[in-house]
């Protein structure tokens, strides 16, 4: 879902005479599941994870090229980031910069201002259909406050979905835009 947001956002802009680049950003923290995980023995009596999973092990791999190789012919993408500072580098080269999709305001990265743009950028910082997911629970309030100053820094918000738009005027007092997610 993620990549079909980038790549019709992406068609979009360029379409408006943009030119536009997908900053690569792959967390150093996202590592693939080992091959003992996430078969759901303990937890799914009827096994449907485990055939998930031995799919996933047959085929997998053959899957993930094609879909790095379907990414690659119809999307431009920067040099691979896995750091904040990497982003920030990268970034540094942008008029602007588009965040935006499903949970990518989730609570579990309110410790990753990448998905905020909470780093120093002198361009745009523009959120279009961004997402998160859920409302906060009470353990994420504590690190709220980095997250206000974050949104604070947008130029313009838009969110795909009144939860994030609740979140959003809760955090910084301003409402915002529920748009359509561009795919």
């Amino acid at each position: 879902g993620a990549v079909l947001h980038c790549l019709a956002l992406s068609r979009v802009l360029t379409s408006k005479g943009h030119d536009v680049s997908v900053i690569d950003y792959r967390p150093a923290t996202a590592t693939p599941q080992a091959f003992w995980q996430g078969w759901g023995l303990r937890s799914d009596p009827s096994l449907t994870k485990a055939r998930v999973r031995w799919i996933e092990l047959l085929h997998g791999a053959s899957v993930r090229r094609g879909f790095s190789r379907f990414k690659a012919s119809t999307m431009r993408f920067t040099e691979a980031c896995t750091t904040v500072a990497d982003v920030e580098r990268v970034a540094a080269g942008f008029d602007a910069v588009v965040v935006g999709s499903d949970q990518v305001w989730n609570e579990c990265f309110f410790e990753r201002p990448v998905y905020f743009l909470g780093f120093p950028f002198r361009g745009k910082r523009i959120a279009y259909a961004a997402c998160c997911g859920h409302a906060p629970t009470a353990a994420a309030q504590g690190s709220l406050e980095s997250v206000r100053s974050w949104l604070r820094a947008f130029d313009s918000i838009s969110v795909r979905n009144e939860v994030t738009c609740q979140f959003v005027t809760r955090c910084i007092g301003n409402t915002c835009d529920v748009v359509a997610d561009p795919t």
